[in-house]
């Protein structure tokens, strides 16, 4: 309600930090420098200071760990590898099991599934299925390997998975989408029925809270945490829990806007 440059720079460092534990939170970054943006302030220039010093202050905590990622990669990794696995193997060879042809590899797939909710289904209950096609990535690329393959360090290699799966979804939206949809349903069920409540209750706090900025802000991390999780799987709960206490804060909000309109119609009724 009232930000200032030091609240700013305080941000900044929690975020950097954030990301540093958990890299799915790399996003949070530009998310902050917009709510910066739209902040309640007198000034645009405090807006536009604000913003520079969330992302400068979160780059600064986060740049010692990607400097030594560069010097041992000799590529930009902010944090961490294996984006270009998940979103392969969560795309491309999740969709081989029920869409021939889609790994273009002529390595058979280690087992078929009926069609996309099949197989995301598969993959995230069965620690076999998902074991299994770990390994059939992994021969799909030495089977069949670019130039350079074998002096390739772990960044390369992620980075040709990961263009892989790029040409996979420009060329199959459809197939993407409908993978979306249930890996969409495992994110809110990950916690079993209490997770899938907590979700409901942040749709719910999104939908009836668009006038508070802070409802705004705080869905808007929530959307952008989860988006990812769209094309990889969220196969373990300590994918989303990182989420969860943005989530609690949600659920009370969305309780008490619920309350608010029942006791308001019931006051309008008598």
């Amino acid at each position: 309600d009232q930000p200032t440059l030091r609240s700013a720079f305080g941000l900044g460092l929690f975020l950097g930090l954030t990301v540093l534990a958990c890299p799915s939170a790399m996003l949070f970054i530009p998310v902050a420098a917009f709510v910066w943006l739209t902040a309640r302030l007198p000034l645009t220039r405090q807006k536009i200071i604000g913003a520079i010093i969330v992302t400068l202050a979160a780059g600064a905590v986060m740049a010692p760990w990607t400097i030594r990622n560069y010097l041992i990669f000799n590529e930009f990794v902010p944090v961490r590898t294996g984006v270009g696995e998940l979103t392969h193997i969560g795309t491309v060879v999740l969709s081989e099991t029920f869409k021939p042809g889609s790994a273009k590899s002529t390595i058979p797939v280690p087992f078929t599934t009926s069609g996309p909710r099949e197989a995301v289904r598969q993959i995230t209950r069965e620690r076999d299925a998902r074991l299994a096609l770990l390994k059939y990535q992994m021969d799909i690329l030495v089977a069949n390997p670019p130039a350079g393959f074998a002096t390739m360090n772990e960044a390369q290699r992620d980075a040709i998975y990961l263009a892989r799966a790029k040409e996979f979804v420009l060329e199959n939206p459809i197939t993407t989408m409908q993978l979306a949809v249930f890996k969409a349903y495992v994110f809110a069920r990950t916690l079993g029925y209490l997770g899938f409540i907590t979700i409901t209750f942040t749709l719910i706090a999104g939908a009836l809270g668009t006038s508070d900025h802070r409802i705004r802000a705080l869905f808007l991390l929530l959307l952008v945490y989860t988006l990812p999780f769209l094309i990889i799987i969220c196969y373990f709960s300590r994918y989303r829990l990182p989420i969860e206490p943005i989530v609690v804060v949600l659920v009370g909000s969305g309780i008490m806007l619920i309350t608010q309109r029942l006791t308001g119609l019931i006051s309008w009724n008598t």
